[in-house]
């Protein structure tokens, strides 16, 4: 949707509907006249006009009818794959385990990848791969 559409849309719907802007007391209505107005004065005012009037199941149903039906296309894929699944199964490896050569520390790093500490928390020294 551009702005100039849902400008275009409110103040059709603000001239010609006046019995559905009435349902809260005129609230809503002078909202939008004064964002028709500053819409006239340049401004964008299109997310506000948005808000105003989807707040209301009807004008929210007159507005839909109103706009234009845009495709969205410009986020489509891009033809290729978007997803691929990894081959085989994901199994958690106990294998790797890293020793303090000291102490009778062990931490089990269980995916490749996964950070181990470089230290005994001791700090007897660099932990050693043992499995």
């Amino acid at each position: 949707m551009r702005e100039q559409d849902i400008v275009a849309a409110a103040r059709v719907m603000r001239g010609e509907l006046r019995h559905l802007w009435s349902a809260d007391g005129g609230t809503r209505a002078a909202r939008v006249d004064a964002l028709l107005q500053r819409a006239e004065a340049g401004e964008r005012v299109a997310d506000d006009l948005l808000v105003l009037i989807t707040s209301d199941a009807l004008l929210r149903a007159e507005l839909k009818a109103r706009l234009p039906f845009d495709e969205d296309t410009y986020r489509e894929a891009s033809g290729g794959v978007a997803f691929v699944p990894l081959a085989g199964d994901g199994v958690p490896s106990t294998e790797m385990l890293y020793r303090c050569p000291t102490c009778a520390y062990t931490y089990p790093a269980f995916e490749v990848g996964e950070p181990v500490p470089g230290m005994c928390p001791d700090e007897h020294g660099p932990l050693i791969r043992v499995g």
